[in-house]
């Protein structure tokens, strides 16, 4: 076999001698085997890697939204990166929206007439200006205590009965909570020191004697609520509305 494969080769040199352009015809054969080697490598690589970009998500809810959102089907970090504004309403299957925290770059995140009440995701969004969570079944506003952009705040008709947590929110102009179980305001209200438009009507204040201090108030409103007395408000030198209608003051 040996002398076989010796005399093969030997042949074979002699042929490729006496004609030189097989030697050019094997070197770009075998060069373009290579080059095709590699590209097929690299391109293996390249779709491997694009499918690792494809964002996971744990809820096929708020992935369904982000899909009609971006109109598209599979989503990477890069096109959670560009969304601004996301808006969600009347999705009676979203009860948390953890899958949000990855969108970092948010300043505008509307959630409405949901099942809303996990909101922990959204202590991350840093950059988020507007927030709308109306007609949901939050409780807990703890997670809202470091938006600190925060110049809008909306949770109408949820089920939150202490707001304090956001006391430290200094950015926020208009905050409107009516319709949940707020039965007082504690002490440090005024630290919101950009609060001009205040809504609680709807809720079950006894007494509002504590917002006497947002001096910088022009629009207020606490209809519909359950003050025990009249309210001493003569801080509020800067007010332009106050609506006391349909309050019960005994």
């Amino acid at each position: 076999m040996r002398q076989f494969c010796g005399i093969f080769m030997a042949k074979l040199k002699e042929y490729e001698r006496r004609h030189p352009i097989l030697i050019i015809i094997w070197s770009v054969l075998i060069t373009a085997l290579l080059v095709a080697g590699v590209m097929v490598g690299l391109s293996f690589r390249h779709n491997t890697a694009k499918e690792d970009e494809y964002i996971v998500f744990n809820n096929k809810y708020i992935e369904k939204e982000l899909q009609q959102i971006l109109k598209k089907d599979k989503i990477t970090q890069e096109d959670l990166d560009s969304l601004r504004t996301i808006d969600i309403e009347d999705n009676q299957e979203i009860t948390e929206i953890a899958d949000l925290a990855k969108c970092k770059k948010l300043t505008q995140l509307t959630i409405k007439n949901c099942k809303l009440n996990d909101i922990s995701a959204i202590e991350g969004l840093n950059e988020l200006q507007v927030l709308d969570l109306s007609g949901n079944e939050i409780k807990d506003i703890t997670a809202l205590s470091k938006c600190y952009s925060l110049t809008e705040l909306t949770l109408t008709n949820n089920q939150i009965s202490d707001i304090s947590p956001i006391y430290g929110l200094e950015k926020i102009q208009k905050l409107v909570i009516q319709q949940n179980n707020i039965g007082n305001i504690q002490e440090g209200i005024e630290k919101m020191k950009s609060l001009t438009f205040l809504d609680l009507s709807k809720n079950r204040l006894v007494n509002i004697n504590q917002l006497a201090k947002s001096e910088r108030l022009n629009f207020l409103y606490v209809s519909s609520n359950m003050l025990s007395e009249t309210p001493e408000l003569e801080g509020l030198t800067n007010l332009i509305l106050l609506d006391l209608g349909e309050q019960c003051i005994f």
